[in-house]
């Protein structure tokens, strides 16, 4: 059985871990704009609106969040029991070996701290599923037998693989909303396509990361593509540390990915979720229709490859400014000139290429259904489900 990881997480690396954290969500203090451990919600939640969010009653009660990655450290105090549910597919290491997934899930926490989260660890040294198997697993799991809202996929391969698509195409033709990082492997020139998948599937939302810096410059690394569709800061973002009670500060697409999962899951909560049913094939365009409304078109006007259709938050242009001079940077972009419940004007998403839809998959390290590696979404699907759903 072949099980190198060609999935990995979106990690760039790792600058500080282990701060000592005494305080508790509940006393989370929303007035301190310096990223220090006062007990103050960190600066990249609070640039995406957390603490208004929370002011108005967003807070992801009621949803349930799926976390693809390498697993979450429970035991984190900061979680307050909100992780409720871990799935292992693969495993033979410690989780608190590697920081990654319960840094992420802790964005998402901090973005919308009453939603339910489900850990499904797809990495390890052991396991009786590939790397891939476990992530089409995981996300059909989530789905069927937990009945996550959302899925956060901080992972990435520069392959193609057919199961996994067939598994996102299914939960999000069930009302599930997919959202990817945009992956590392940019290489500075948004005139180049930087593939990577799971994102680069239509059937997700790919997000790419932004400095917190003047004009919001996306990061070098961040893959740049017709299907980037939104931007969040994966700079220097500060979260939960695996293996203790204390914060991590990473960089990276994965950084940037949870901070828009935790942002939908919040938008899709309190006076908004009459908006959103179960088993609602709508619901991913729904999502992408609200986040239209909270928008700030930065990099090139209208739709561009690195940053999509812009930087999504919850502050208004005003907040989001005053935020910004508070830590001693200005920004030069503008929310699109409409209110918060009205559509902005964002130009209309160019396509000018197409995202896979099964068929052959020349590159795919991975063979699952014959060996050339050529599935159709409906033969791999239904060969998958077998396995795990009689």
């Amino acid at each position: 059985m072949n099980t190198r990881p060609d999935y990995v997480p979106e990690q760039d690396y790792e600058v500080v871990v282990r701060q000592k954290a005494d305080h508790q969500p509940a006393f989370w203090e929303y007035g301190n704009d310096g990223d220090d451990d006062n007990g103050s919600l960190p600066l990249g939640v609070r640039l995406h609106g957390a603490p208004q969010l929370h002011q108005q009653g967003f807070k992801g009660k009621g949803l349930k969040i799926g976390v693809i990655d390498n697993g979450i450290d429970t035991k984190h105090p900061l979680f307050q029991g909100k992780v409720v549910k871990s799935t292992s597919y693969r495993y033979g290491s410690d989780v608190a070996e590697d920081t990654h997934g319960t840094h992420v899930a802790g964005t998402i926490h901090m973005m919308a701290p009453e939603a339910e989260i489900y850990d499904y660890r797809v990495f390890g040294p052991q396991g009786k599923f590939t790397v891939s198997e476990a992530i089409a697993h995981a996300v059909l799991d989530a789905l069927l037998v937990d009945g996550c809202d959302i899925i956060n996929m901080s992972i990435g391969s520069p392959t193609s693989d057919m199961v996994i698509l067939s598994a996102i195409a299914y939960v999000k033709s069930k009302g599930m909303v997919v959202v990817a990082a945009a992956s590392n492997n940019g290489d500075g020139d948004s005139m180049t396509n930087d593939v990577a998948f799971p994102a680069f599937f239509e059937e997700t939302i790919s997000i790419a990361a932004v400095k917190k810096e003047r004009g919001l410059p996306a990061m070098s690394y961040s893959s740049s593509n017709p299907q980037v569709d939104y931007a969040a800061v994966g700079d220097q973002i500060k979260s939960y540390q695996a293996g203790g009670s204390g914060y991590a500060t990473l960089n990276g697409t994965s950084m940037a990915c949870p901070h828009v999962t935790g942002l939908i899951a919040a938008l899709m909560s309190g006076t908004n979720s009459y908006k959103f049913r179960t088993n609602d094939p709508g619901t991913d365009q729904k999502v992408r229709d609200l986040l239209k409304q909270y928008t700030i078109d930065i990099g090139l006007k209208g739709f561009d490859t690195a940053t999509g259709l812009g930087f999504v938050t919850f502050l208004s242009k005003d907040e989001f400014n005053t935020m910004f001079k508070s830590v001693g940077v200005t920004t030069t972009t503008s929310r699109p000139a409409t209110s918060r419940n009205g559509l902005p004007a964002i130009a209309p998403r160019k396509k000018v290429m197409k995202k896979p839809r099964g068929g052959p998959n020349r590159f795919a390290l991975y063979q699952f259904n014959d060996d050339e590696g050529s599935v159709s979404s409906r033969s791999s699907l239904t060969s998958l489900s077998k396995k795990s759903y009689p």
